[in-house]
């Protein structure tokens, strides 16, 4: 017996939905003028039925009362369970749909008499969740079921099937043949949508949980919710985000290509916000390679290179810093400590270092600058290099400060070369609830007019 199941449907979408009420919970400003988002995401139909879609064989015990009189026995539901999307200009909308039959053999007790009788109810039963700027909520949607009941015996108390109980008893069945049947679809329906209604409950809370705890996530790192906008075709979810990134402009939208079953789309301004949250103003140690590489790209891309490049680059790294027997500091600029530009199919990078400190002195800092370009394979994406790691002088220094020594610039172009490899490959982007369940196939990467996109086909 195969339970009667049907999460997850789309924990992403429940999380973005949950969005709304941690920024309300948090003051954030109502009322702020229409701008455009710069983080969208889009979910396909087919992936919420790929999700969903699943055989249904349960067999359990019946116990009810109908017109009073107690109800036993053994039902089977078979079926199907699918998904799909309810169009609606401001809400997602997905419906869990059952399709299938449920079948019972009971025996009714009555005052002297048992009735055993066998019943078929072809069912369709909805049930919907609503996401909009209220939350998440399941509700009953459209149902249709028909019963039809057929007498298989009456027999008295002793099994007599010749009692005049029994006949006076068949004869009250016959009349009361359609309420039974009535009754029974309008149960059999209400107790289907309940059952769907119940298993979708814990996805719906969990999702509650996380995002509430992602979302703050997201403000202490500079990011705060300003927008969030749903809305649902027969053919795809869409929603879209917008974060706060005061003073910086969001382009427009490239189009998405079509037949992609999960798109995150995101612009340049969020990525620039929360790094200049993250790293505008601070100090950091150059001595530790490793961390400094870890921190700059916090497990979104690994060195594509062989493994043992992989190990013995920042060991190398570290050793010759180590050489001069003091620690060298790094001070980031305040404004765009890092700066990241999506060009077409790639992006220029660029960090703004004000000073560096070895020991008791201080010199005056550095732009470090490259361009890499984004490749799509089988494999996955991969990002490349164009050219060397480029040093030109800071712009953001107050004061007249010492040129960088020899000794640093040589350390320098060796520290940087490691940091901001040839190749990159991208890291696996988690897609909570899905990834155990859904096969994708390799995620393709696009970029241009200072947007990226993920996008991912469900494997044939």
């Amino acid at each position: 017996m195969k339970r009667f199941k049907t999460l997850p449907i789309l924990f992403v979408t429940f999380a973005l939905a949950n969005a709304v009420m941690v920024a309300a919970q948090a003051g954030e400003r109502k009322g702020t003028p229409a701008k455009g988002p710069n983080f969208l995401v889009d979910a396909s139909a087919a992936l919420f039925d790929a999700v969903v879609k699943r055989q249904i064989d349960q067999t359990e015990q019946v116990r009810d009362v109908f017109q009073g009189a107690p109800v036993a026995g053994t039902g089977r539901t078979l079926g199907l369970v699918t998904a799909e999307l309810v169009p609606d200009a401001r809400k997602a909308i997905i419906e869990v749909v059952f399709r299938g039959q449920s079948t019972a053999q009971t025996v009714t007790t009555r005052p002297f008499v048992f009735v055993h009788t066998s019943s078929i109810t072809p069912l369709e039963v909805r049930r919907r969740v609503v996401v909009d700027g209220s939350g998440i909520v399941s509700l009953p949607g459209p149902n249709f079921g028909k019963s039809t009941i057929t007498l298989g015996r009456i027999t008295g108390r002793r099994g007599d099937p010749d009692a005049l109980t029994a006949l006076v008893a068949g004869q009250l069945f016959n009349r009361t043949r359609g309420d039974a049947e009535q009754d029974t679809a309008k149960k059999t329906c209400w107790q289907t949508s309940k059952r769907i209604g119940d298993e979708l409950a814990p996805t719906l809370t969990l999702a509650s949980k996380v995002t509430t705890q992602g979302f703050a996530d997201l403000k202490r790192a500079g990011l705060a919710i300003e927008t969030l906008e749903f809305s649902t075709s027969s053919a795809a979810l869409h929603a879209r985000l917008r974060f706060a990134t005061p003073g910086k402009d969001i382009s427009p939208t490239p189009p998405l290509s079509p037949g992609i079953d999960l798109a995150l789309r995101m612009h340049q301004s969020m990525l620039n916000q929360a790094l200049q949250a993250e790293f505008g103003g601070k100090t950091i140690s150059l001595n530790d390679a490793q961390k400094f590489y870890d921190d700059l790209t916090q497990g979104f891309v690994k060195d594509g290179g062989k493994n043992g490049e992989k190990q013995d680059g920042f060991k190398n790294v570290t050793k010759l810093f180590g050489m001069n027997g003091t620690t060298t500091l790094a001070t980031f600029a305040e404004k765009d400590p890092i700066y990241v530009n999506f060009t077409e199919q790639g992006f220029n990078f660029e960090l703004d270092i004000v000073s560096v400190q070895q020991g008791k002195l201080t010199y005056e800092g550095m732009r470090v600058k490259t361009e890499y370009g984004i490749e799509n394979s089988k494999a996955g994406v991969h990002l490349v290099r164009k050219g060397a790691v480029q040093f030109l002088p800071t712009s953001a220094t107050a004061k007249k400060l010492p040129a960088l020594p020899l000794s640093f610039t040589v350390i320098r172009d060796v520290l940087f070369a490691e940091v901001l490899k040839e190749r990159f490959t991208m890291g696996p982007v988690p897609i909570p609830g899905l990834a155990a369940r859904m096969n994708f196939s390799p995620p393709s990467a696009g970029a241009r007019d200072g947007w990226i996109g993920l996008a991912w086909r469900l494997a044939p």
